[in-house]
């Protein structure tokens, strides 16, 4: 019984760092339905979920920035300093505060996700409105076909300028991360 709580405990710090990178494949699913790469989609072995083009370059950036900056080292603090904090057979599973926490935490996920695709979001918006516009300007021709083509233009433009932008949101997935690691450790701890 000892292993088994042991075993949940880790299972639910790890399941919200990991929850915390797949923000990166949400909001690469966001950016992908809105440009039109919606049906490619690979299976990530990781995960076991389909993952599209931009959710894989997100993810991977991400990645990279997580590995650069150092916050691996972060992760493996917290994961040996939670057997300090929570000591061993003392795990406390507080049903409401582990909801309360999963709820805020998934609100902050979807709202993340949408910021992080935002820019391309609010091009594509606009890219519609205008076809809208030439649609009833002018009947005659084909918006999309034509439509098609200008939102994977103008989307893979947005997301190769807005590229830069992607250390500024993995910090905010970082800091994501760490207060959902933390929540989770002082909620099992019983300090919260």
């Amino acid at each position: 019984m000892l292993v088994l709580k042991e075993a949940i405990t880790g299972l639910l710090i790890g399941l919200a760092a990991s929850w915390a990178m797949q923000i990166a494949a949400f909001a690469g699913q966001i950016v992908d339905t809105d440009i039109g790469f919606a049906m490619v989609a690979q299976m990530d072995p990781a995960t076991q979920m389909n993952v599209t083009v931009t959710g894989y370059l997100y993810q991977y950036a991400f990645m990279l920035i997580f590995m650069v900056t150092g916050m691996h080292r972060w992760l493996l603090k917290a994961m040996a300093e939670s057997f300090t904090l929570i000591p061993l057979g003392h795990a406390e599973f507080a049903l409401d505060k582990l909801n309360t926490a999963f709820i805020s935490f998934i609100s902050e996920y979807v709202m993340l996700g949408f910021r992080i695709s935002l820019p391309i979001f609010c091009v594509t918006l606009m890219l519609n409105c205008l076809l809208g516009i030439m649609a009833k300007v002018s009947p005659q021709m084909n918006m999309f076909a034509v439509g098609m083509q200008i939102k994977v233009l103008c989307g893979l433009c947005v997301l190769f300028l807005t590229v830069r932008l992607l250390p500024r949101a993995a910090d905010l997935i970082f800091a994501e991360m760490q207060v959902a690691v933390s929540r989770f450790v002082s909620i099992l701890g019983g300090t919260a």
